[in-house]
């Protein structure tokens, strides 16, 4: 009789642990989620602001740096380069 209650109760306890470890795994996943979507950002707005500051001020300061077609050829560079793309070294589900 006793064999029974316990194999039932030792069913139940590894049923709740089963589900806290589901738990923890589904909050931690949203953790890391969480952490990729807010680098990604902070990469993005860092991305946006170098592009600016290339097609901004980076030219202008060739211009009392650089004499003649160095200085047209380095400001045609700049201008010409793409904004780069930074991905999250964060890996997520």
């Amino acid at each position: 009789m006793y064999s029974d209650v316990e194999e039932a109760y030792k069913a139940l306890q590894k049923e709740m642990e089963r589900q806290a470890i589901q738990t923890l795994l589904q909050v931690k996943t949203q953790e890391v989620q969480d952490m990729k979507q807010s680098s990604q950002t902070k990469l993005d707005a860092l991305g946006v602001a170098m592009y600016q500051t290339r097609q901004r001020d980076l030219p202008g300061d060739l211009t009392g740096a650089l004499t003649g077609k160095a200085s047209e050829a380095g400001q045609a560079f700049l201008k010409n380069m793409k904004q780069l793309v930074f991905r999250s070294p964060v890996k997520g589900c």
